[in-house]
């Protein structure tokens, strides 16, 4: 199982301007750095909560149909496409009709629709592929409290250029805090 990017948001969850407001950063001398610890401040949030924040397409990859399909980084939105190779070789595309989609569990589920089975693949890695939209939506749809774990960690990394030691620990401590009510558990 395979989940990779079709597209990435266009937006961060945290704005410069926020990330600049909470460092007490006065004019744009440091807007190329900020930008970057935004960015990589979401990226371990997402990674450690195992969520995709800010709406994305994600493909899924399989080697074949599973009873209960959870496609990784909640939450999900909806499913785009379900794409399959069959057993005799060719591309084929699942008809929506033919399975539910539940996103209010989180993870979301994919399941045959009542009365049908999946259809059978071939027996070939990624044999198939699942295009689904996840995220919370647009940037000020995140929850607030993941918006506050990023800007302690952008202001944490402004302050401190290079490894700390106990006060890594404690700002460790205090982001996975703020994050730890939206980590999944891993049981893919």
């Amino acid at each position: 199982m395979q989940t990779t990017v079709v597209t990435a948001p266009t937006r961060e969850p945290v704005t410069l301007t926020e990330a600049k407001a909470h460092c007490h950063i006065d004019g744009d001398d440091h807007d190329e750095d900020l930008t970057r610890m935004i960015a990589a401040a979401r990226s371990y949030c997402e990674s450690w909560t195992r969520r995709q924040f800010v709406r994305a397409t994600l493909r899924l990859h399989l080697d074949a149909f599973t009873p209960v399909i959870r496609p990784r980084c909640p939450p999900l939105i909806d499913v785009q496409q379900i794409a399959y190779t069959d057993t005799d070789g060719a591309s084929q595309t699942l008809d929506a009709a033919d399975y539910q989609v539940d996103t209010a569990s989180v993870p979301g589920r994919i399941v045959p629709a009542y009365g049908t089975t999946w259809p059978s693949t071939r027996a070939i890695p990624n044999a198939v592929q699942i295009d689904y939209r996840a995220g919370y939506g647009d940037p000020p749809d995140v929850p607030e409290d993941i918006k506050h774990a990023i800007r302690l960690l952008v202001a944490h990394w402004f302050s401190n250029r290079e490894a700390v030691g106990q006060v890594g620990d404690e700002m460790a401590f205090s982001v996975r805090a703020l994050l730890r009510r939206y980590r999944v558990m891993e049981f893919y």
